[in-house]
């Protein structure tokens, strides 16, 4: 009896290992796909010491700005990269935009699907089943890249891909040294600085998840209350990511509005 309850033992620990050692191994595969993906679509953009200074001066007009900035208002950010949109474009036609956090690993193309479900676990290139999934924008974001909250979803990933570093910006030397957002557009490059970092109900129907017709203000205020990191900012649009904390009830979201 005992040596048949060692034999199952051994086996259902076989079969763990076995299990953990392909979700790491499809994880690596995930990552090299993005990374071939990246190679073919991004080029990355020299900083020149001029280019630093004026990221040191956009970082200390941001600290002192009182009122958000005009969208067409000329600004000394320097994108760190350039996006082939319309390579990415023909690789799935549900490509809206590509994501990139300076120094940081995240740095993916993002779609606009036509439900919530689709990409959670598909590929960007081939929509595949892959646990890791794609980044995408919440599907009923009717106005797509302009919604008054643009919400964007990915997983929480153990081997930090996809949005797994986003715990990192629980920690405020993190979140004060990474304190943007590129979002590339086939029309532009749009910067956003983040203001919150918080742990909320996954309940969609609060003001956290709104798409639109909102106070941002409101927004705002509430995000910075309930934050574990945040920062002063002025009313503008805002971006949201959104990750799984281990707790189907819970979100961790970090949000920040458009400066560029």
């Amino acid at each position: 009896m005992k040596k048949t309850i060692w034999i199952m033992f051994a086996v259902i620990l076989a079969a763990v290992i076995t299990v953990i050692v392909g979700l790491s191994f499809i994880g690596k595969k995930e990552e090299k796909n993005y990374e071939e993906l990246r190679s073919e679509a991004v080029e990355t953009t020299k900083e020149t010491d001029a280019d630093k200074k004026e990221t040191e001066d956009i970082k200390e007009t941001s600290r002192h700005e009182t009122e958000a900035p005009e969208e067409n208002e000329s600004s000394v950010y320097e994108a760190s990269m350039t996006i082939d949109h319309e390579k990415m474009k023909k690789v799935n036609s549900d490509y809206a935009c590509w994501i990139n956090i300076p120094g940081t690993d995240i740095s993916y193309p993002v779609v606009l699907p036509e439900d919530n479900d689709f990409y959670l676990h598909r590929t960007f290139e081939e929509k595949d089943y892959a646990y890791a999934g794609t980044l995408f924008i919440d599907a009923f974001s009717e106005k797509g890249l302009d919604q008054d909250n643009l919400i964007i979803y990915g997983h929480n990933m153990k081997n930090g891909t996809m949005f797994g570093e986003l715990q990192k910006f629980k920690d405020n030397d993190y979140f004060e040294s990474h304190p943007y957002i590129e979002i590339h557009t086939p029309n532009e490059v749009r910067v956003y600085q983040i203001f919150s970092v918080r742990d909320v109900s996954s309940d969609i129907d609060t003001l956290n998840f709104a798409l639109s017709n909102f106070s941002k203000k409101e927004y705002i205020e509430k995000a910075i209350n309930e934050s574990i990191q945040s920062r002063e900012v002025a009313e503008s649009q805002i971006i949201t990511l959104s990750t799984c904390v281990g707790d189907y009830s819970r979100r961790l979201l970090v949000s920040g509005v458009r400066i560029h």
